[in-house]
């Protein structure tokens, strides 16, 4: 039997008031029927994107064969949409499980950032990361929705 690590799942989700619209404040990129990229408020590496399942999943393990083809295909978008929109050198993903990751948030999400030859600002966990003002997200996520939009087989997938 394999390990399966769980946790007290946090309710409610700051996660899923995103991607369900009662929260605005981090803006869609992407989405599909199974994922969503959305631009987060804290932003280490300026233009950096989370890839997310629709539904409240903590554990990879626990998505359906057809949402994890979908958040692969949305997290290789917004490395595309990272590397033609966003100036950088090169990327980052890290994927994230919670509290145990050092997140503070318990739904399963992929930290896509792009990166250059700057070195990356330090910091002990993303709660100290100070917020992005709106507006910047806001030209972050145009950026990139323009990048998807340019190619209607990129375009085809998303709902935004």
């Amino acid at each position: 039997m394999s390990f399966q690590y769980r946790t007290r799942l946090s309710d409610p989700c700051a996660v899923c008031a995103k991607v369900t619209g009662r929260e605005t404040d981090w803006p869609v990129v992407a989405s599909t029927t199974h994922a969503v990229a959305l631009v987060p408020s804290r932003q280490q590496h300026l233009g950096t994107t989370l890839v997310v399942p629709r539904r409240h999943v903590f554990d990879p393990a626990d998505l359906a064969d057809d949402e994890a083809t979908e958040l692969y295909l949305m997290v290789r978008l917004m490395v595309d949409a990272t590397m033609s929109s966003a100036q950088a050198n090169y990327y980052h993903i890290s994927q994230y499980v919670g509290a145990p990751g050092g997140e503070p948030i318990d739904h399963l999400h992929w930290r896509v950032e792009p990166r250059s030859q700057t070195p990356a600002r330090k910091w002990s966990s993303i709660a100290d990361v100070p917020a992005t003002p709106q507006a910047e997200l806001a030209t972050i996520a145009a950026r990139y929705r323009g990048f998807v939009a340019a190619d209607p087989a990129r375009s085809a997938m998303t709902a935004v």
